[in-house]
């Protein structure tokens, strides 16, 4: 005992002799919001300068030389604060100014920012920590998420006057507006990566208010930012000109606004915003720049034009030992604008503090195997003092509150078990106890089959997560007929890597296409089918991915096809024609997405986006005399997709796509390519050639390119007018070598090649969504030239109406 109270009373004097030595305190806005990176300075010398943290808060040794503590930050006024010793627990509170980035004035030579901007260029691929051949690091994320009142708001008001008087603020926490989260998580986890493309993030501890579950551990590394030095910053579906680019003194604004000493170097505090009238998507903030290497000291940025989900980005990097700058802290915040009507927004953040840092890592063999972007520590729920040991941030009165409160409901509630229903409702199904109604199976529509009603049912994983059993039944009214079937899939593993299945089908299917076995789209090929085949499939499968970014999936099936349109089969002259098919095949499917990985929310699966082209490839191999097959052939399809992006020039999206079939296939096994028909409609597809009417052409062997440009915004002066033009073109060869094996009204090949080419303008007019996202309309012509332009030019020309949802 009498160890444990001279214990207790050494760390209680180490304490105190640092509170003694120290002065110590935060600094928030009027809102009460921390502020990252303010700059300190000790009475006043720009020679003698600390900064605060991600959280506000900041720790100054005293010495008896400290008078005065002057506060400087960007958009806020300069506050001096009054010392007469060491102190702890002072709140700083900085009020914001009106602040314009006025065109700098020089003279007598260039603007001094643009040296230092172009010297951050040349530098950049040695202080961009994706350039490094490896490295490791251990990190500690807390996000957090809460309500907050709007700007304008009587409720935002209200809180303003009691930041600026202390004395009007609550003291019971709980009557706070901000006593309390939404939600609270945090993670302690090792992130590894090693050029080109593999990365490995493991959770080692996490703590989420309400779960037991990590269901949102993923969800930090996805949205943090961890760089700046590429050419564009992407951010949520849009690309933003990073300031540090090639020609970015041309479109940006900066301004030197002082010069700090820091030992023998200096740090440079840059202002930056996009020139007037600029029509590119840009950022504003400050720029910290070190003259050591000329590297990111500290950076503050946020989106240029106003955003209904707004964004606030703060970035600090250290100089480690070997004098590589490495990021430090990472912030995010995110503002979701309040629904019309409400007074209230919602505000997400996420700060990130990394240490550990090892710039020649070594990784064992396998490492970096399998396809998740994270993985899970076998201990990750243990309770023990490592989340605790290695926190940066102390838990606060609001961040206890929180855990209390959603710990108790959550285990009152079942929240975890929520969480695992939530997942087939994100997937299409509606859960009902241990079985899912299948959406999609609901309403279906197609131009042969007319309106198709139907019900799927499929047991979920409160049932077992090793097996699920689906079957579906329907009716095509304009068609009249019945389509029903099942799939039983297994899986081995819990992660559920890979999958076994049976299947059985008794449905409708198109003739003469290519499909990916991908998830279904609510607008595809089958929409515009105008032939079908009834089909009797039986068969299994595997599938799996055993490389990050890799999918394979193996199939062997026996299926019964019997067109439902005018259609003979003619394989020699004795013969009156076949109609009606038995085909054995074994399937092969390929899908490489380099550079990808998995990550998981709320128990859905997703895929981040890849700079890389997709590729995909299907071989299948038809077999006679094998399971009732009556026919060998070998069927060859592949896709390359690349998108192309471009900070001056806009976006191209890229399609190509190649199909071989042997010369001695039914035209069931041929290829026709996707038509949607020329004239006016509201449907439209990106891969499909739109003045060519369905099945207009038949090949055993072709070639397709689709590409689309999009480029950048003619005007951002109206929110509701953003017009973007796109430039598009299709073109197609195809050939046959037995056209006389398939007798059918209207079959001819495509030898001299098919091409259309039109304009489109994206976002003529935009729409408000609840203030998450527009919804943006506009049009679209594309015509019909070449060998096989038809004589009327109304015949040859397509109009579309597009639909895109955007930021």
């Amino acid at each position: 005992m009498k160890k444990v109270l001279l214990l207790l009373l050494f760390c209680l004097s180490i304490r105190m002799v640092s509170a003694q030595t120290h002065i110590g305190g935060k600094v928030v806005d009027s809102r009460g919001e921390e502020l990252p990176f303010v700059y300190i300075l000790v009475n006043g010398q720009t020679d003698r300068i600390f900064s605060t943290e991600l959280n506000g808060s900041f720790l100054i040794p005293y010495d008896k030389e400290i008078t005065s503590l002057s506060f400087r930050f960007i958009g806020f006024s300069d506050k001096v604060v009054p010392i007469s010793g060491p102190q702890q627990g002072l709140v700083v509170v900085l009020e914001a100014s009106a602040y314009t980035l006025d065109e700098a004035v020089v003279f007598g030579g260039e603007n001094p920012a643009h040296r230092i901007i172009r010297l951050a260029l040349a530098n950049r691929n040695e202080n961009n920590p994706l350039k490094l051949p490896a490295y490791r690091y251990q990190a500690f994320t807390k996000m957090t998420l809460k309500m907050q009142p709007s700007e304008g708001t009587s409720v935002m008001q209200e809180l303003n006057r009691n930041s600026r008087n202390p004395k009007n603020t609550a003291q019971d926490d709980g009557a706070r507006f901000d006593s309390l989260h939404l939600f609270l998580m945090e993670t302690l986890s090792l992130y590894s990566r090693q050029r080109p493309q593999k990365k490995r993030e493991e959770i080692l501890r996490h703590r989420t208010s309400g779960f037991q579950e990590p269901w949102f551990v993923g969800l930090a590394t996805q949205l943090q930012p961890f760089s700046f030095y590429e050419d564009e910053f992407p951010f949520l579906e849009k690309r933003y000109v990073n300031p540090i680019s090639p020609g970015s003194t041309n479109r940006y604004r900066f301004r030197l606004e002082e010069t700090f000493i820091d030992g023998a170097d200096s740090i440079f505090l840059i202002t930056f915003q996009p020139k007037d009238n600029s029509s590119f998507i840009g950022l504003k903030g400050s720029l910290h720049i070190h003259s050591s290497g000329y590297a990111i000291r500290h950076l503050i940025a946020e989106s240029a034009e106003k955003e209904q989900v707004a964004f606030h980005i703060d970035q600090q990097y250290t100089r480690t030992d070997s004098g590589q700058w490495f990021p430090e802290q990472l912030s995010l915040v995110l503002d979701v604008g309040s629904s019309p009507g409400s007074g209230l927004s919602m505000r997400l953040s996420s700060r990130t503090y990394i240490d550990s840092i090892d710039l020649q890592p070594t990784f064992s063999r396998g490492y970096f195997a399998g396809s998740e972007s994270y993985t899970l520590d076998k201990e990750i729920n243990k309770k023990d003092s490592l989340l605790d040991q290695f926190r940066r941030e102390e838990i606060s009165n609001a961040d206890s509150l929180t855990y209390q409160f959603w710990d108790s409901l959550g285990q009152a509630n079942n929240l975890d078990t929520k969480i695992k229903l939530l997942n087939s409702f994100t997937e299409g199904s509606l859960p009902f106890g241990k079985v899912d109604v299948v959406l999609g199976d609901l309403f279906r529509y197609s131009e042969f089959e007319g309106l198709n009603l139907g019900l799927g049912l499929r047991t979920n994983q409160t049932l077992s997560e090793y097996f699920s059993l689906y079957g579906y039944g329907a009716y095509a009214f304009r068609a009249k007929e019945w389509k029903y079937g099942g799939v039983l899939s297994i899986y081995p593993t819990k992660k559920k890597k890979f999958e076994l299945g049976l299947q059985y089908r008794y449905d409708l299917t198109e003739p003469a296409t290519f499909d990916f076995p991908v998830k279904r789209q609510l607008i595809n090929r089958r929409y515009f089918a105008e032939r079908m085949d009834r089909e009797r499939l039986i068969g299994g499968y595997i599938k799996g991915e055993p490389l990050r970014g890799l999918q394979v999936r193996f199939a062997v099936e026996q299926q019964q096809r019997t067109p439902f349109y005018d259609f003979a089969y003619m394989p020699d002259t004795d013969n009156p024609g076949v109609r009606s098919f038995s085909f054995t095949e074994t399937d092969l499917y390929l899908r490489y997405s380099i550079g990808s990985s998995k990550f998981s929310f709320l128990g859905m699966e997703m895929e981040s986006s890849s700079k890389f082209p997709t590729l995909q490839l299907r071989l299948t191999k038809g077999w006679k005399s094998w399971w009732q097959g009556e026919y060998d052939y070998w069927r060859v399809h592949g896709a390359l997709e690349y998108r192309w992006n471009n900070s001056r020039l806009g976006s191209s999206w890229f399609y190509l796509e190649g199909s071989y079939v042997s010369p001695n296939a039914p035209y069931p096994k041929l290829f026709t390519p996707i038509g949607t028909g020329a004239g006016w409609s509201i449907m439209s597809l990106q891969s499909a050639f739109e003045t060519m009417q369905p099945y207009e052409f038949a090949s055993d062997r072709s070639a397709h390119f689709y590409w689309e440009h999009t480029f950048n915004r003619l005007t951002k002066k109206s929110k509701f007018f953003q017009p973007q033009p796109a430039l598009i073109h299709r073109m197609g060869w195809g050939t046959a070598l037995r056209p006389d094996l398939n007798d059918i009204p209207g079959f001819q090949t495509m030898e001299k090649g098919f091409y259309e080419s039109g304009l489109a303008i994206h976002s003529l007019l935009r729409f408000n969504y609840v203030n998450l996202a527009y919804i943006s309309l506009g049009l679209k012509a594309v015509y019909r030239y070449g060998p096989y332009q038809l004589d009327k030019p109304i015949d040859n020309l397509a109009m579309r109406l597009t639909l895109q949802i955007t930021r």
